[in-house]
């Protein structure tokens, strides 16, 4: 259903965009990896093999990994955020399209995007920690066919935070898909007058993982 932007504060037809061919993991593998490089030459123990800060309590525990993502994998391909946004969403399958600095993943990615809309809405989940706090963890950059881009920094936790642990972000919308899990919709008032051309989404900061689960155009 059509909820009201935070900019334009006009009703908005949501149209999801197929990302499929990006998804690069399944949310359950995620911190399933080991993420060796690139780490400072001397001694560190910030980060742990998976991903996780190394003093980590999330709501599962401390050091725990707990990821249900049943909700979105039984939603009949299309989940609707708790404010009506739609994304699609895989029943089987990678989940996930991963950017991160760590090198087991690319540094960014570009989604295409086709013809106008009055926003761009972003469903994310991001692995973040206390060390990256109060800066920019990773970026959002929507282009224009005809040149010129809109840009959101996702900055923790101004409006991104750890996804295994208790929501803190406050600038955008929290949606938990499970008990213990939860993703962010963030979204990017556009120019409705002009085309557009495409989405990258680029990791920033160290130690950062940026999960996008799903893109909607809003028209």
């Amino acid at each position: 259903m059509p909820i009201r932007p935070a900019v334009s504060g006009a009703s908005l037809e949501w149209i999801p965009v197929p990302i499929d061919p990006q998804y690069t993991l399944g949310l359950t593998e995620i911190h399933a990896q080991e993420y060796r490089r690139p780490r400072p030459s001397g001694y560190s123990i910030m980060a742990c093999l998976n991903g996780r800060f190394g003093w980590d309590w999330n709501q599962a525990g401390f050091g725990k990994v707990e990821v249900n993502d049943a909700r979105l994998r039984q939603s009949g391909g299309t989940y609707r955020t708790k404010s009506g946004i739609p994304f699609l969403t895989p029943a089987q399958g990678p989940n996930a399209a991963c950017v991160s600095v760590w090198e087991n993943l690319p540094d960014e990615l570009r989604f295409p995007l086709i013809g106008r809309a009055r926003e761009v809405a972003v469903f994310l989940i991001g692995v973040t920690n206390p060390m990256q706090s109060r800066v920019e963890n990773g970026r959002l950059i929507v282009s224009y066919l005809d040149g010129g881009t809109e840009e959101l920094a996702l900055v923790n936790p101004e409006n991104l935070d750890d996804w295994l642990v208790a929501a803190v972000q406050t600038e955008a919308e929290t949606e938990y898909f499970s008990d213990r899990n939860h993703g962010i919709v963030e979204r990017i008032a556009v120019d409705p007058g002009r085309n557009l051309g495409g989405l990258v989404v680029r990791a920033v900061a160290n130690e950062v993982i940026l999960g996008i689960l799903g893109i909607t155009l809003g028209r």
